[in-house]
């Protein structure tokens, strides 16, 4: 049943957003988003940095040595890009665009955990 397209999970998160969970495989990410929520919140915090495993697909394209990258701070991932080259720790920084946005609009809910991009 989790394999059809028409079963979706609805949740909402700390940020008051609905989200459907179309894909069980990238459920975890709303659970870090919200702890990232959380931390912004609670905590006098300057600069917030998660450092994971993001997908199969990252590694279908980049390889199994270098980590995507994905930044709303140029400086900071500037930052982090040049200590990578320095610590045997390769990173290659991803585009966010605004039709990547797009995709994961949804009629009924705030957002879709995943992009309906063909």
């Amino acid at each position: 049943m989790l394999s059809s397209p028409l079963f979706l999970f609805l949740n909402k998160i700390i940020k008051g957003l609905t989200i459907t969970i179309g894909n069980t495989d990238a459920e975890g990410r709303l659970v870090l988003a919200d702890t990232m929520t959380w931390v912004q919140r609670n905590f006098n915090v300057k600069k917030l940095i998660d450092v994971a495993t993001l997908t199969g697909a990252c590694m279908v394209a980049l390889g199994t040595t270098t980590g995507g990258l994905f930044g709303n701070d140029d400086e900071l991932a500037n930052d982090l890009l040049k200590a990578s080259q320095g610590s045997f720790e390769d990173l290659w920084r991803l585009p966010i665009k605004d039709e990547h946005r797009e995709y994961m609009k949804n009629p009924f809910v705030d957002l879709n955990n995943m992009a309906s991009a063909p």
